[in-house]
């Protein structure tokens, strides 16, 4: 484990252990000059010019249904990367956009070390154009706090999908289109290696044994190796970062995509093997198109010297989001020197409301 990915671990708890603490997985700024390439495609930059699809079927009485899922990284790196909430407006601006569009609905899916659909609603979870529901979800992105379980996003992601498929008629399925966005800053905030006792909160061969790193100093001093909770049974993180109470039971619902000990979590061959689950999805049910896009969203203002802190990589990051969409047939876009803009997404259906 990278010794960035524990440290914004800490902020969190650091009144519990008493430690200094800073963020955790930002993107670096590109080199001058540099301009990140999008993914290349076959045909067409599905990002703005969807692939038609002809639904058989009864004469159309409208547009086929679009659906979009937006998820939207919460981590507390992006007080960094996003420091003026682009986030909030651009996802806004978008579902202003597209509110007259009875066809268009949304999903925002916020996702820091939990996962929440619109929010805390108990009304509704899957796609909506309730605009309170809206409105309440969008305000929840202003949060930086935690880390990025990007994993667990794009579970939570083909569940909604799954179930809303599920649920959809046939004929309405077949032209109904599914369009996802991930937004973030970067690659996953904690990744977890297959295999048991290899992934520490500090010693360890990475750190060196009895090192403390990102503040995991403990009370009293720890001196010895502590695996982190990759490794560890989810009733014993509490123990481990000697918490209790609301901040245990906080704790204990993280990474709930991170099923038992020793698994691989968040490595890239698992974020890819989610975006192959969720794109099989449209064969699985007759669905008329699914596809995902990434954004990266930077602020190049932020300073070298945190960003040799967080010990990031702008390659080796830009490289993961492209191989997500080049698997989920989207495009990744690199906003680090611009603003926000989801407007340029195109939302046409394609196919018709039977």
């Amino acid at each position: 484990m990278k010794r960035w990915a524990w440290v914004m671990i800490i902020s969190w708890v650091s009144w519990t252990l008493g430690c200094g603490v800073v963020d955790h997985d930002l993107n670096p700024q590109p080199d001058a000059g540099e301009v990140p390439q999008e993914v290349p495609q076959q045909d067409q930059d599905p990002f703005t010019e969807p692939q038609p699809k002809t639904v058989a079927g009864p004469q159309c009485d409208g547009p086929g249904p679009v659906k979009v899922a937006l998820l939207v990284d919460t981590s507390g790196s992006m007080q960094f990367a996003d420091p003026q909430s682009q986030r909030m407006t651009a996802v806004q601006s978008l579902i202003d956009r597209y509110q007259d569009q009875a066809n268009v609905s949304f999903a925002i899916v916020r996702f820091y070390s939990r996962v929440r659909i619109n929010g805390d609603s108990p009304d509704d979870d899957g796609f909506t154009r309730d605009p309170q529901i809206l409105a309440e979800a969008v305000n929840g992105l202003a949060m930086a706090d935690a880390l990025s379980d990007v994993q667990g996003a794009l579970i939570a992601l083909g569940g909604l999908i799954e179930a809303d498929m599920a649920q959809t008629p046939a004929g309405t399925l077949a032209g109904t289109r599914y369009v996802s966005v991930l937004i973030t800053d970067g690659g996953p905030g904690v990744v977890c290696q297959a295999g048991c006792e290899n992934d520490f909160l500090f010693g360890g061969e990475q750190y060196g044994a009895g090192e403390c790193t990102g503040g995991m100093c403990g009370t009293p001093p720890r001196t010895t190796q502590v695996l982190s909770w990759c490794d560890l049974p989810r009733e014993s993180w509490c123990d481990e970062l000697n918490l209790d109470g609301d901040r245990c039971g906080e704790v204990e619902q993280w990474f709930e995509g991170l099923e038992a000990p020793c698994l691989a979590y968040n490595t890239s061959e698992a974020l890819l093997a989610e975006v192959s689950q969720i794109m099989g999805l449209a064969a699985q049910y007759g669905a008329g198109q699914v596809q995902l896009h990434t954004v990266r969203l930077f602020d190049v203002s932020l300073s070298p010297e945190m960003q040799e802190l967080m010990g990031i990589d702008m390659a080796e990051n830009a490289r993961l989001l492209e191989q997500l969409t080049q698997r989920g047939m989207g495009t990744f876009h690199d906003v680090s020197q611009g603003d926000l803009d989801l407007s340029v997404l195109d939302l046409s259906s394609v196919g018709c409301a039977p």
